[in-house]
């Protein structure tokens, strides 16, 4: 690397999670915030926060198979240019096990 590089990141994670009764469906949620700091030849950025927030869900079909979901949604990074707003993330995925 060229020249020092220093960084903090200090975060925070709320997780909630609900499965009704006996059912094999499991959903989740929560958000995050986080607080950089960051510094090189390059860039300079102080204090720099990150909000989110995060949802899913986790179906089992049977045994063998599940769907699983997830959803996040965060503000402005702005270290990236063109800066990103509202940066959102999508997974699904198919799951299988022999």
């Amino acid at each position: 690397l060229c020249g020092d590089f220093q960084s903090s990141l200090r975060e925070f994670y709320l997780t909630l999670i609900n499965s009704p009764g006996e059912s094999s469906l499991t959903l989740h949620g929560g958000g995050f915030y986080s607080l950089i700091n960051m510094q090189n030849r390059f860039v300079f950025i102080e204090n720099a926060r990150l909000l989110g927030v995060l949802g899913g869900f986790n179906w089992r079909i049977n045994q063998h198979s599940r769907i699983r979901f997830d959803y996040g949604l965060d503000d402005d990074f702005f270290v990236f240019r063109p800066s990103i707003k509202r940066g959102q993330t999508f997974r699904l995925r198919l799951e299988w096990k022999y």
